[in-house]
């Protein structure tokens, strides 16, 4: 089944099957050259804001919700720790996001789609806070 990417994401939020992880998508070369996609530099987990801004633009995508390998976490994962950098990305993915709904036409179904993904965002960023605060805790009464 193919739907435009408004279409995809939505569905893909719907029944909880949306990850933004650039490794689990296919791009067509033309499709990306067109768009001028790229990734926000210098930041962690861009992959975040461009699988969203890819699926606002796209208009022939398809999903299959199968697993085709196998993702191994190493422990010092940029996916298993928090740090500073983590939380600027963070938060200029949630700036960046914010910007993607004031200047595309984005239909109320979809409004609510992108909103819960501004919604993890957030518990990202606030996990990241408060796990900074606990271990910086732990280290001043360790001494």
């Amino acid at each position: 089944m193919t739907l435009n990417g408004n279409e995809i994401f939505l569905k893909m939020k719907q029944k909880g099957e949306y990850r933004p992880f650039v490794c689990l998508q296919f791009y067509n070369k033309k499709f990306y050259i067109n768009t001028g996609l790229s990734f926000f530099p210098g930041i962690l987990h861009e992959d975040s804001l461009f699988s969203l801004i890819a699926l606002l633009n796209a208009k022939k995508t398809s999903h299959i919700n199968q697993s085709y390998y196998k993702y191994r976490v190493l422990i010092n994962s940029i996916t298993k720790s928090f740090n500073i950098n983590d939380l600027f990305g963070y938060l200029i993915i949630y700036c960046e996001i914010q910007k993607l709904m004031e200047n595309y036409n984005i239909k109320n179904e979809l409004k609510s789609a992108i909103m819960s993904e501004i919604i993890e965002i957030k518990k990202k960023i606030l996990k990241n806070y408060f796990w900074r605060k606990k271990n910086s805790f732990i280290k001043k009464n360790k001494n």
